[in-house]
């Protein structure tokens, strides 16, 4: 990496690293708009679509707008069962293995991280991650989530990988007036960082090598041939979350008035409608007084009645289960189906669907971890590796099978040979650490207490049930002599 000083001279306005530069900030700005919309909505922050003003300014904005926030939730379902558990390749001998993968990712601190790229991708449609060198040549790579409020990308139209991506950020200054932007750009063969000034952007750092390969991969929610950005996994619920919000929020009117009745008065003059200082009453303010008293004789007071709740209590269970068919929600998640809780086999039976499109959202994402690890194998090796053209994202089971069922599936296979032991602690969802540990305590055990009793409780008499007394007391004498 090499530093640049902070007086140098701003990019020519024809120069390649402005124009990219340029290009990139255009393709970001271009893209805000819907970036911008999705993230209100997954923040239950946008406006509502139907809501009248008059209705707000009438009840002097007591009532405000309900948002059921399905959007959010939408995503925090799908988020929760895309769980990395490691990455595999065909490692060579004298490469980095699969373990060593795992602790990058884990001094990267992607436990946490791969959490926030999947809800961003599944909210927005894209996130990013990148992979970088550590602070010393003595750390390892880095790979951070990026976000595409923030960042963008050009894709090749032939290998539709990533042949140059942007960053593009404010760090606040003393005064607002002050706040600096900065871009980052990555291309194959280099890397830089640029800061905005008065006279255009002026090269702050950069870092030439030859790896020959853009070091980002975005993560993308339902790509298509010709939309590699993707959407958001709840962009066709847009319209039905609009009318949900309304829906609730005519509701929540209707009740404050089924708390405070609406009334109907004749016989009143405008001196009525005025408190003790000749100012106007507010129209809350008539309908919340418990009484009301007037001087003229003609007046007749009367009390409409309420409107019925029940409109909107279909509606909104309606408008709910279409939501729940759009994106293969099992219907005992919105506990509308039935009042008893569904059992066990009729769960993962109504779960069908939702796991299959989890599974399609493993392959997606996976494609964007193994590009990321090819990446870190790159810097890790100092050379790209054929073998990790194979590599693999191994996810946790979208599914959601029982400890029991799932440990006597594996055990099964075990058994009959068909998997060996690694692969039987890997399909139980054991980490990494946890199947290094696992053979530490295999090679102890080789020659350890557990096999001394085994070797005792073979012996002659002990286990062919000849004297079970005997072979009774002689194990007890094995585990003491232990």
């Amino acid at each position: 990496m090499t530093a640049v000083p902070h007086f140098s001279q701003a990019l020519p306005a024809d120069s390649v690293e402005h124009k990219l530069i340029t290009d990139l900030g255009g393709r970001l700005a271009a893209s805000r708009e819907t970036l911008n919309r999705n993230d209100a909505y997954f923040r239950g922050e946008h406006p509502l679509a139907f809501m009248q003003p008059l209705i707000k300014e009438k009840l002097d904005d007591r009532i405000l707008p309900m948002v059921a926030n399905f959007c959010e939730f939408i995503v925090e379902t799908y988020e929760a069962r895309l769980d990395v558990e490691g990455f595999d390749y065909p490692a060579p001998k004298d490469g980095p293995s699969p373990e060593d993968l795992w602790e990058v990712w884990r001094a990267s601190d992607m436990d946490e991280g791969a959490s926030m790229a999947h809800t961003d991708a599944l909210a927005l449609g894209r996130s990013y991650m990148v992979v970088g060198d550590g602070d010393s040549s003595d750390d390892p790579p880095l790979i951070t989530v990026e976000s595409a409020l923030q960042m963008t990308d050009i894709r090749d139209a032939r290998t539709r990988r990533v042949k140059s991506a942007g960053k593009f950020w404010t760090e606040p200054g003393d005064r607002p007036s002050q706040d600096q932007l900065w871009s980052a750009i990555w291309t194959p063969d280099r890397d830089a960082t640029y800061r905005r000034t008065g006279a255009g952007w002026v090269l702050d750092w950069e870092d030439v090598h030859e790896r020959g390969a853009v070091s980002v991969e975005p993560l993308v929610c339902k790509p298509r041939t010709l939309d590699k950005n993707g959407r958001s996994v709840f962009e066709s619920l847009l319209p039905i979350s609009d009318g949900l919000n309304k829906t609730l929020s005519d509701m929540m009117t209707s009740m404050e008035f089924h708390a405070i009745p609406r009334r109907w008065a004749t016989g009143l003059s405008e001196r009525d409608f005025k408190d003790d200082n000749g100012n106007d009453l507010s129209v809350f303010k008539l309908m919340a007084d418990q009484v009301w008293a007037v001087s003229s004789e003609e007046a007749k007071f009367g009390q409409f009645d309420e409107a019925d709740l029940k409109n909107f209590h279909d509606s909104a269970k309606l408008l709910i289960k279409m939501i729940g068919m759009l994106v293969a929600l099992p219907g005992h998640t919105t506990a509308f189906d039935t009042v008893n809780p569904p059992s066990a086999d009729s769960m993962r039976s109504a779960e069908n669907d939702f796991v299959k499109r989890e599974e399609r959202m493993q392959t997606s994402f996976g494609g964007g971890h193994q590009n990321v690890q090819r990446h870190v194998l790159h810097r890790m090796a100092g050379k790209r590796l054929p073998e990790a053209r194979l590599m693999e994202t191994q996810w946790r089971d979208a599914g959601t099978p029982t400890v029991a069922q799932k440990a006597d599936a594996v055990v099964k296979k075990f058994q009959a040979r068909i998997i060996p032991l690694e692969q039987a602690r890997i399909d139980l969802g054991y980490s990494p650490e946890q199947r290094n540990r696992m053979r530490g305590y295999d090679e102890q055990d080789r020659n350890g207490t557990y096999s001394a009793i085994m070797r005792n409780m073979t012996d002659e008499g002990a286990l062919d049930g000849a004297d079970g007394s005997s072979g009774a007391e002689d194990s007890r004498g094995a585990v003491e002599q232990v």
